[in-house]
Parts: C-alpha cells; sequence; structure tokens
C-alpha cells in the first residue's frame, strides 16, 4: 500500500465517521464503520525505535499489543506507548497463550515473559524467525521465512515438547486454531487441517500471482477474513466478497476486524460488520 492509497483511505474513513456524526442518528448495531487507530504521526509521538513487527495481538484489558525487533507497545483509545522493558535481541512474532501468558520467538527461541517485561528463555526452536499461534491446550509454531524445500507446522503441549504435525510447500504466514482443526495459509490458498483424523483440505484459492498474507476468524459468524499485499476478503461458506481493495496486513479480530499495516504504521479496525 503506497502513501497515496493510504491517504485516500485516511480520508474516507473520516469522511464516514464525519458524516455519521453529523447525522445526529444514532448508529444501529450492525452499521458499518472505519475506526482509525494507529496512524504514522503516533509513531512519531512517542519515538518508536524501529519498524513494527508482522505480529498483532490483544492484552488482558483488551487492549492491542505490538511490537519492534527490541520493545513491547499497548495501543489503546489514548494513544501508544512503550510496554515492559526493551529487549536484547531480535523479537520476531508473538501470542498469548489460552491463559493469557505471553510467549515470544526470539530469532531461534521461544520466550516467556516475567512479571517485569523481561523476555526469558524457554528451549531452542527448529529454525529461525518461526510464526507463533494460540492453541486450546498449547502453541502451534510454525516455518515462514521459506528456507528449505518443504515448511512445517509444530505444536508445542504442556511442558515444552513440540511434535511436527505436517509439512507444506510455501511459508505458513498465518494459522488460526478453530474447533477442532487449523485454518492456514499457504501461497495463494487457505486450507484445513483435521487434528483428529489428519486431513487436509484446500477451502479457497486465490489466482497464481496473489499470496495470502495473514487470516483470521470472526467467533460468533465463523467468517473467514484474509488479506493480500492490498485487500482484504472474507469467505462466508463457499461465498467470497471483498471486505476493502484499498490495504492489506496483519488480520486479528477484537470487537471488529483489525487490520495492522506495520510497513506503514497504520491500523485500522472495522467495526460492524454483518455477522449473521
Amino acid at each position: 500500500m503506497n502513501l497515496l492509497a493510504l491517504k485516500k483511505l485516511v480520508l474516507a474513513a473520516v469522511i464516514i465517521a464525519g458524516s455519521l456524526n453529523a447525522a445526529g442518528h444514532q448508529r444501529e448495531k450492525d452499521s458499518l464503520r472505519y475506526e482509525i487507530l494507529l496512524t504514522p504521526g503516533m509513531t512519531s509521538e512517542v519515538v518508536v525505535e524501529g519498524k513494527f513487527i508482522n505480529s498483532i495481538d490483544a492484552t488482558p484489558d483488551q487492549l492491542l499489543l505490538l511490537s519492534t525487533s527490541g520493545q513491547f507497545y499497548i495501543l489503546g483509545w489514548g494513544g501508544i506507548s512503550p510496554a515492559g522493558k526493551k529487549n536484547k535481541g531480535n523479537i520476531c512474532s508473538f501470542a498469548r497463550t489460552s491463559d493469557n501468558l505471553l510467549m515470544t520467538i526470539r530469532n531461534d527461541e521461544l520466550c516467556a515473559s516475567n512479571e517485569s517485561g523481561e523476555l526469558i528463555h524457554l528451549f531452542t526452536l527448529p529454525s529461525t524467525g518461526m510464526g507463533i499461534s494460540r492453541g486450546r491446550f498449547g502453541m502451534y509454531i510454525f516455518d515462514r521465512n521459506g528456507t528449505g524445500p518443504q515448511q512445517a507446522v509444530y505444536v508445542i503441549t504442556h511442558g515444552g515438547k513440540y511434535s511436527k504435525l505436517f509439512e507444506v510447500p510455501e511459508p505458513v504466514y498465518s494459522l488460526v486454531e478453530h474447533a477442532n482443526t487449523l485454518i492456514f495459509t499457504n501461497g495463494n490458498t487457505i486450507y484445513s487441517f483435521n487434528l483428529e483424523t489428519r486431513e487436509m483440505k484446500a477451502l479457497v484459492s486465490l489466482p497464481d500471482n496473489k499470496t495470502i498474507r495473514s487470516m483470521t476468524i470472526d467467533p460468533i459468524s465463523e467468517k473467514i477474513y484474509f488479506s493480500t499485499d492490498n485487500m482484504v476478503l472474507a469467505l462466508d461458506g463457499s461465498r467470497q466478497e471483498v471486505i476493502t481493495d484499498k490495504m492489506g496486513g496483519k488480520l486479528m479480530f477484537l470487537d471488529g476486524l483489525v487490520i495492522f499495516n506495520p510497513e506503514n504504521n497504520y491500523l485500522v479496525r472495522i467495526a460492524g460488520l454483518d455477522r449473521n
């Protein structure tokens, strides 16, 4: 997404918000609205050191957790502020466990955060720069750098043991556990992997020249939202729809669809999406 497209999206969102407020009408529960939560100006005000990484999660207080390679940040309606201490090494990705323990991948290490926000080494991972995602009974880690002929997905169980679930030909950029199934991206396709039967099947594919960069699931409607470099789409059963063709980025669902573009220091939440 270039700066011109970014400015157009900001302007469009401001116009939408302004027209709704000027009308003086109470918004219906399903009214669509854009909430701009992060802009480049906000990051310059707090002197964010370095670039944000392509990872995002929610805090126990339902604020947004972002990170550069050496520092975590909390984002809320009051702005953005550093969280915890600066960390040595290279933070690659992070996710909270089902009981809200922050797990972080730093280079080829899996780390946990202590009370002061320091990263404590737990054990060494199979490769560097892996992604991490929450499960009900453990965590999933996955290759996303594209080194080697096959990219693997692992599950980490309590006690720190991990085992390989499967291999795929391309990097896994995004993975979500849903019921007894893993939904993940690989190249231009979203797949499901049944954790009980080990059956894998394709759910949706885009043209060969497109790469699906991120994916999330609305826990209520069970719609799958996914993004390319410059577009966000939704999959409802077998039906696809375009949510926006103005931007792409890292996706998560938190009181709406959150789209985080770390390259441009931009984050927007789309609230009021149809959840029927």
